[in-house]
């Protein structure tokens, strides 16, 4: 008879109100207060900086739109660059600095729709076509152009250099850059160096350059060298044969985008940097000839989701007042545009605006823990596999950046649903297929369990019951409900229905309605 607790005394009596159905009454002592919430968050501050993204719906897209906000008045000169071979694109960068070009991309099936409007628009005298592309390329840049050049060799290396060579024809400085043509992660922040300073850049592999290197620094004349990224992507012994080499290196391919962004302020460009993501190299590689022409800054690299230490310590520092981010969201994330806009790693603004967009409820967007804090923490922690423990601390911060969400169990049923997990000790509203939100719940104890099975809703009361402290229940099956209440703990501990916070109950309220199906299992 006790198992049923929730179900029998709670059954609604269609001729009589007083029959309100409830879960047993409880002394007043058994209601647990509400925790106090807990936020242990300590991040980097910097100066907040406005953001201005930069961005198209692929990397041809931002490319463009770059173009768009460097050169609005047009230009005479245009670099077209591979968009999927960034080792034969990013030397383009010494010759856009020189000529003072944008650089658009192109794919393997040639020149998109947007950038050939973009290609009319800049209304370019020259287009230069860089390495690998279809002939479609330079034919679709013979009509818009009086001059068009492609550069082009056997390899990224000769491709390079003669790359190098052009822009040292154009007016390029005396300072040869030496950077890794097999990773991008530190070659890609010299695209700012090149097209900033104007200099020549080559690509060099870890054994057999270093007779190279000194013959395109003799061919070039030029006076000083610049190595690009630590030892292990440009050996010495690769640039062992020549002298007057500064390299720029830091412990990571963040560090080393600072080290080179420090060079750059050095140099005397003091601009707004430009932001793009470190472990992509599409946007920054027009990011970079965004920041050194139209910016005259350094590019900075970021991980997607989270603004590194170090680069924040840069920020920090530089008393940066505004920044570009190269990419949509997927590249660089809301987070990371939030965290610049709010100036701190840790901000908790963001987290409540990342876990919003998430699906979980957080109450106000205001970044002030509250109330509702601990039981969107219980949620989230449920969600990751994580102990209940309420406090949101750094676990839960990278927690949430890995973005773990939940697949219905119950694909089965209508596209819009609620699901009861007991196992995990969540409501889930399903929408459109999807887990849209999850809320943290307290169902059936194991005397009083939550029955198991799929019904429909067949009354919605919107008050809460004197009796019982049963708050705006939503009966789905002989009683059982969805309900708010003052005690919902970590644990299965109810009668029998779903406990959920009160402030929960009224979210889950917008979204239940007499007929939806509800299905609960473990």
């Amino acid at each position: 008879m006790m198992a049923m607790v929730c179900s029998l005394l709670a059954a609604p009596a269609s001729a009589q109100e007083s029959a309100d159905p409830t879960e047993p009454d409880r002394p007043a002592s058994s209601f647990a207060a509400y925790p106090g919430p807990s936020v242990s968050l300590s991040g980097i501050s910097f100066d907040a900086v406005p953001v201005d993204r930069v961005a198209g719906a692929t990397r041809y897209g931002t490319a463009v739109e770059a173009s768009q906000r460097g050169w609005p008045e047009g230009a005479r000169h245009v670099i077209v660059a591979p968009g999927e071979t960034w080792n034969e694109a990013l030397p383009a960068a010494s010759l856009a600095g020189v000529l003072r070009a944008p650089m658009l991309l192109a794919g393997p099936a040639g020149l998109d729709a947007d950038t050939v409007a973009e290609l009319e628009r800049l209304a370019p005298e020259t287009i230069t076509v860089v390495g690998t592309l279809p002939d479609s390329v330079a034919d679709a840049a013979n009509e818009v152009a009086d001059e068009v050049t492609t550069i082009v060799a056997q390899d990224v290396h000769a491709t390079s250099a003669a790359l190098a060579r052009a822009a040292d024809e154009a007016g390029a400085a005396d300072t040869l850059i030496v950077a890794s043509a097999l990773s991008f992660a530190d070659s890609l922040s010299a695209s700012a160096l090149a097209t900033g300073l104007r200099m020549p850049l080559v690509l060099v592999g870890t054994e057999g350059f270093d007779g190279w290197v000194r013959d395109q620094r003799d061919a070039l004349d030029a006076d000083d060298v610049i190595v690009i990224g630590g030892e292990a992507v440009v050996p010495d012994a690769v640039v062992a044969q020549v002298d007057n080499v500064t390299r720029l290196a830091g412990s990571n391919r963040y560090g080393t985008a600072l080290a080179v962004a420090n060079h750059l302020r050095a140099s005397g460009l003091d601009g707004p940097p430009v932001v793009a993501s470190g472990t992509t190299f599409a946007d920054g590689l027009t990011g970079g000839v965004l920041a050194g022409i139209s910016n005259r800054a350094p590019l900075l690299l970021t991980d997607p989701m989270s603004i590194p230490d170090e680069v924040a310590q840069w920020l920090a520092a530089d008393g940066t007042e505004w920044v570009r981010v190269m990419g949509g969201d997927a590249a660089v994330s809301t987070v990371v545009q939030c965290q610049l806009g709010q100036g701190n790693t840790r901000s908790f603004y963001c987290v409540e605006e990342e876990l919003t967009r998430m699906g979980y409820h957080v109450g106000p967007v205001d970044g002030q823990p509250d109330a509702q804090t601990v039981w969107m923490t219980f949620a989230m922690q449920s969600v990751n596999g994580m102990a209940n423990t309420g406090d949101f601390g750094e676990a839960e911060f990278l927690a949430m950046l890995d973005r773990a969400w939940l697949e219905p169990r119950r694909p089965d049923l209508e596209p819009d649903h609620m699901e009861i997990d007991i196992g995990r000790q969540l409501v889930l509203v399903v929408r459109d297929g999807r887990v849209q939100h999850v809320v943290h719940t307290s169902t059936g104890k194991s005397s009083t369990p939550t029955v198991i099975g799929t019904w429909r809703v067949y009354e919605m009361r919107n008050y809460r019951q004197t009796r019982n402290n049963m708050y705006r229940p939503v009966f789905f099956h002989r009683g059982y409900a969805f309900h708010g209440y003052p005690s919902v703990p970590t644990y299965a501990a109810s009668a029998g229905c779903a406990r959920v916070y009160d402030g929960d109950m009224d979210f889950l309220w917008e979204f239940l309605y007499i007929g939806e199906q509800v299905t609960t299992y473990h």
